[in-house]
């Protein structure tokens, strides 16, 4: 098993050269790792804990494997609906200026992930190969994402019933199963289940129009480009 951690540039960069070591060729990439409302933290080189592991993060992996991506792989990154609540504030991304707050760090960290998918999709639309990044959420499933949760007494207290009205990790993981295998998806779908506490029906989720926001996307792409000091290239 190969371990990489998001939130550790020398780490993320141990497990490219590994995975393209045994892996030569990639059809499949799933930026699915990820934080949720957690307290404050910083990653190793600096940057807020949930920015940097669901998003920074998962940009350096990117640029480290394209170059070896398929003709007509995909790139499957995981976002949220918790998107919908996220605003994204270029000049101080990083909470340094505004007060943190654990959801709304996650949601802006959610959002990131779709921004990131437009923006792929539109710097690759020309190139020779068909690489295409999509969006999934899992809607609410019970993973461990929620364990490190800022939660109030109440909120523990109730768990252990949420565990049997959510959905699994299993029933989660379709419709990021079929954004990686669906014939028909395309660049940008989102797909979803029916609603949050869905186990079957799949569709396409609705996006907020800050994840369709053309300069947000070139702004967010060229800080991430300046923080990890890769682009994101075929070759």
């Amino acid at each position: 098993m190969l371990v990489c951690d998001l939130s550790s540039f020398a780490s993320i960069e141990t497990f490219a050269h590994a995975i393209l070591s045994e892996y030569p060729k990639i059809d499949v990439l799933f930026n699915n790792a990820g934080v949720m409302a957690i307290p404050y933290a910083t990653t190793q080189e600096g940057f807020e804990m949930q920015l940097g592991v669901n998003h920074i993060g998962h940009f350096k992996l990117t640029a480290l494997l394209i170059p070896h991506f398929n003709p007509s792989a995909r790139i499957i990154n995981v976002s949220s609906m918790a998107h919908m609540n996220g605003t994204l504030d270029l000049k101080d991304p990083f909470f340094n200026a505004q007060p943190y707050h654990s959801f709304k760090a996650y949601a802006q960290s959610k959002l990131a992930n779709l921004l990131f998918t437009h923006e792929f999709n539109d710097r690759m639309k020309h190139n020779d190969k068909h690489i295409i990044a999509i969006s999934a959420h899992p809607g609410i499933a019970m993973t461990s994402l929620f364990d490190k949760v800022e939660t109030s007494s109440f909120m523990k207290w109730m768990k252990p019933l949420f565990g049997k009205i959510i959905p699994s990790a299993k029933q989660g993981a379709k419709p990021l199963i079929m954004a990686a295998l669906h014939p028909q998806a395309q660049a940008n779908d989102f797909f979803g289940p029916g609603s949050f506490f869905s186990k079957e029906e799949i569709k396409t989720s609705k996006m907020s129009a800050l994840a369709k926001d053309n300069s947000l996307q070139k702004g967010l792409w060229a800080l991430s480009e300046q923080w990890t000091q890769h682009t994101i290239k075929e070759n």
